[in-house]
């Protein structure tokens, strides 16, 4: 969000009064250093009103320092957020028995975690499919981690239910959740599940989700809980987040040119090799 759109006038009065106080400081010190013949000393107050003035003559360059500030910040914060997954990279490297698409065994291996209710992921699934399908070299291991919605965690555990007992199917229904414009419902989930699989098949999915007992929905369970658990160790702020194994890549959310972006790690990770 553009910070000019929350500033307020009252705010660069106190900006004035307090955040250039220091620099009132620093004129009165250079001032008091120079020679008296040479040099007319300001006191605190007359710079002050200097600052003032200037503020109200072209306020522009006040918003302008401050927005480079909020980005500022916000580039170390994403720093920071970045070294926690390259600490936790070997908890995020173990996919095995976890759903994927692409070559089982590849060049190059990009986890993805991801919310099916997410718009921003919804608008990146796209490029990641046809990375996927030029080249097959890639893999591309899921680490979904419903945090919008119920219905994301009822679709997080049919989708890891699906690659267990329908691992040839996971990818498709995957593709039909995310395809799903809105919100996604408990009636969507079984709709779509029926498409991708049948009914007889559907209705064996769901039976395992609806038993608390049963192995294969504890498992689902368990590895829920395991990429919500690492998620939050890594640094996962937000969905969409895809971590590149080979060169420590990251991406979060989904610009226009995240395929190039994609691309670009996938490259410079395959020199790396």
């Amino acid at each position: 969000m553009n910070i000019k759109r929350i500033i307020r006038m009252p705010f660069l009065r106190a900006l004035a009064d307090v955040s250039f106080v220091s620099v009132a400081g620093a004129l009165i010190l250079l001032g008091t250093q120079a020679k008296a013949s040479d040099t007319k000393v300001l006191d605190e107050k007359a710079v002050i009103e200097i600052i003032r003035a200037e503020i109200a003559r072209d306020p522009g360059f006040v918003l302008d320092a401050i927005n480079k500030h909020v980005e500022q910040q916000q580039a170390l914060e994403r720093q920071k957020q970045d070294g926690k997954a390259v600490v936790a990279r070997d908890e995020i490297a173990a996919s095995a028995g976890r759903p994927f698409v692409g070559a089982e065994q590849a060049a190059v291996e990009l986890v993805y975690f991801f919310d099916v209710n997410c718009g921003y992921c919804k608008r990146l699934d796209p490029a990641i499919r046809r990375i996927v399908e030029e080249n097959k070299d890639i893999r591309v291991s899921h680490r979904e981690i419903p945090i919008l919605a119920e219905s994301s965690r009822s679709a997080a555990l049919l989708s890891n239910i699906v690659w267990q007992m329908f691992p040839g199917k996971y990818g498709e229904f995957h593709d039909a959740l995310m395809a799903n414009q809105g919100s996604l419902t408990d009636d969507i989930l079984e709709v779509k599940l029926s498409e991708v699989l049948g009914a007889t098949d559907a209705m064996a999915v769901l039976a395992e989700a609806s038993n608390q007992n049963s192995e294969i929905m504890k498992k689902a369970t368990k590895l829920v809980q395991e990429n919500l658990s690492l998620a939050e160790k890594a640094g996962v702020t937000g969905t969409p987040f895809v971590y590149v194994l080979q060169n420590d890549a990251v991406m979060r959310g989904a610009g226009e040119d995240a395929y190039d972006q994609l691309l670009g790690f996938i490259n410079a990770a395959r020199s790396k090799k």
